[in-house]
């Protein structure tokens, strides 16, 4: 399923979820966790936050020039990416576990990403 519809799965379990009560979402999802724990293969996850805030936002003379969200390294092997933006500055952000993914693995992956996106803005 997934060589032909890359994200299909992950997204119909999140569905699948959804309609359970959390009783039995957390069993489902623990089970998940351990098959991925087991497999040792570093999943990874896209999330979007969204818009901080479209202009600089300001506290009395202060401004924030910059501003992002981090999020979490779920659990062991987890790769999440989180992109987030703030007066228009989209800033994207990886967390993974050092302990079972090689920095080396990050920065190829983090070099591809960034021809993709010179790819797509057509520089």
């Amino acid at each position: 399923m997934k060589a032909d519809n890359p994200g299909l799965k992950g997204m119909l379990f999140s569905e699948g979820l959804a309609k359970l009560n959390f009783k039995d979402a957390n069993i489902r999802f623990q089970q998940r966790r351990e098959q991925l724990a087991d497999s040792k293969l570093a999943t990874p996850c896209l999330s979007n936050i969204g818009v901080i805030s479209e202009k600089i936002t300001k506290f009395g003379l202060l401004e924030v020039i910059d501003c992002y969200i981090v999020g979490p390294a779920m659990f062991s092997p987890g790769f999440e990416m989180v992109a987030s933006t703030y007066a228009g500055t989209l800033t994207l952000a990886i967390n993974y576990f050092r302990s079972t993914l090689h920095k080396l693995i990050v920065d190829r992956f983090i070099t591809i990403m960034l021809n993709e996106l010179r790819t797509c803005a057509g520089n």
